[in-house]
């Protein structure tokens, strides 16, 4: 490369021929080459973030939203590293960010010159490909990348930093190739025969599936009538076809039927799920088989060793080979018994979390955007949410961390449309400066729900300290004053509501019905 400028050059237009349309940009004095050429960029959307980790996780929504790669742009030294929690769950959860961090002359390395730390393997792990370029480095390429987990390019600039005239350019990129999975390989052909060899009673799990994903489950689900439970990032939890043999009275329940021994076996599609019953595989249902069908690869298990099977060989594998006998209906009863006491249950205290989740779920739009943070409000809108209200349900689960929640939905977020957030309080601590990416959505409004339970409520029966649990008497109405956001406090769920403006709607559970209603709930499944 001749210049800074140049080199800069290639960069982008490598991002282009990967199909990338939008950047998330930290802009510094390092990466200054690649800021003001694309400033001088005709057809790409930039989004403009002063902080790097949330503007990563802004980089996952906006993924997740479009389908296509998008790449986050930083500076050099820590604000490098700031991109490590986005990189961890977008390998995680397969997602193609596109780290691009500015770097000092590799010169530097190790000499604690400012702002030059060894950057290049800080994002290694979590990368399928890594980049380290610089002026003698041949034109950079992604050629054979899968475009299913992050990559990284870390572009050294010497100074003077822009070396050459400027001028208006058009961005042109590519249409980026759609996902794609492989074939089976022997021995999960091998691995499939012996499952469907031992297995005449299965579950199916499901957990987080893409768009293109949820119609060939949906017919698979159809065609075998399999008992199901289905997580609400599936987008099929709600799906009027197959409630009449899914599971309704949640992970518990899941539980107890292995237990019990109505399942001789667990077919799980898609994500890594959520529910407790499924680390419970790993130690106490060790003996249960498991047959993992997922687009990510990832087991979910330290049992299985083998990766997961791509989901539409998987799928086209059990309706070949596959021979269930008419599935035993004898566990119909004993759902349908659980579910209704614990429907009874949030009856009984309205105020309680869960109810209001239930409440909560019944006010929203159908068909909004709904993305769930964790760790407590995913397993409490899998237990209670109505099942007669369909969203289009998203969450970072893949490390199943609270970094960047808000960052993420913001991403999401669609305009003219509802765009509702579910966090807990210390969730939304965790990313106080997501709402930067506000000002920068056009048309595009938000509810972001903030559970205030006063602390790591998801601890409590593993904690007895307060301190441990970080329990505290904030509440987020200078945060929503600090964003220009409206604020409301709600004790229960209105009736009716419309969300005219972007507002912070804090959610204040009563902490002695909740603690009742999980008393019972605990009893529910006492054995006689």
């Amino acid at each position: 490369m001749a210049s800074n400028i140049s080199l800069a050059r290639s960069v982008l237009q490598l991002l282009a021929g990967q199909g990338v349309r939008e950047i998330v940009l930290c802009a510094g004095a390092r990466n200054s080459p690649l800021v003001c050429l694309l400033e001088q960029a005709n057809n790409i959307k930039i989004h403009f973030f002063f902080e790097e980790r949330s503007a990563g996780f802004f980089a996952l929504g906006r993924i997740l939203s479009q389908r296509a790669p998008v790449a986050v742009v930083t500076t050099s030294g820590t604000a490098a590293a700031e991109l490590l929690p986005a990189t961890i769950e977008a390998h995680y959860s397969g997602l193609p960010l596109i780290a691009v961090t500015a770097d000092r002359p590799r010169i530097y390395r190790g000499t604690g010159a400012p702002q030059a730390i060894e950057q290049v393997d800080l994002l290694r792990t979590f990368t399928e490909t890594v980049l380290d370029i610089d002026l003698t480095s041949e034109t950079p390429t992604l050629a054979g990348w899968s475009q299913q987990r992050p990559v990284h390019l870390n572009v050294c600039f010497d100074e003077p930093l822009l070396d050459e005239p400027l001028m208006p350019w058009d961005w042109q990129y590519l249409n980026s190739p759609s996902y794609h999975s492989h074939e089976m390989n022997l021995i999960q052909q091998q691995a499939m025969r012996d499952f469907l060899s031992r297995v005449k009673k299965p579950l199916v799990i499901l957990s987080s599936l893409s768009v293109q994903e949820k119609q060939q489950v949906y017919e698979f689900l159809l065609r075998w009538r399999l008992p199901v439970y289905a997580e609400a990032t599936s987008g099929l939890r709600e799906q009027p076809s197959i409630q009449s043999f899914s599971l309704h009275s949640g992970e518990e329940g899941v539980s107890r039927l292995l237990s019990q021994g109505t399942f001789d076996g667990i077919i799980r599609i898609g994500g890594v799920p959520t529910l407790r019953g499924w680390r419970d595989l790993e130690k106490k249902f060790l003996l249960i088989p498991v047959l993992n069908i997922s687009g990510l690869g990832f087991s979910g298990l330290a049992r299985e060793k083998q990766s997961a099977i791509a989901l539409s060989e998987g799928l086209s594998f059990l309706h070949e080979y596959a021979r269930f006998p008419s599935a035993n209906e004898g566990w119909k009863n004993w759902d349908l018994e659980k579910s209704t006491q614990l429907q009874n249950l949030l009856q009984a205290y309205p105020l309680a979390e869960p109810s209001l989740i239930r409440d909560l779920s019944q006010l929203i739009s159908i068909n909004s955007t709904l993305y769930i943070g964790n760790s407590l409000p995913i397993r409490e809108w899998d237990l209670a949410a109505s099942r007669e209200y369909s969203h289009k349900v998203f969450a970072n689960r893949g490390a199943n961390g609270i970094d960047g929640q808000i960052s993420t939905f913001l991403g999401l977020a669609v305009p003219d449309q509802q765009n509702w957030g579910l966090f807990g309080d210390l969730t939304t601590l965790y990313d106080l400066s997501g709402p930067w990416a506000l000002r920068q959505l056009v048309n595009t409004r938000v509810q972001m729900v903030v559970i205030n339970n006063r602390g790591g409520q998801i601890f409590s029966r593993l904690f007895k300290s307060a301190q441990v649990r970080n329990e505290h008497d904030l509440d987020f109405s200078h945060w929503a004053k600090m964003w220009r956001l409206e604020y409301l406090t709600w004790d229960s769920i209105p009736d009716n509501y419309t969300g005219n403006e972007s507002t912070v709607i804090e959610l204040r559970p009563d902490p002695l019905s909740t603690a009742h209603f999980w008393r019972e709930y605990d009893l529910l499944w006492k054995i006689p």
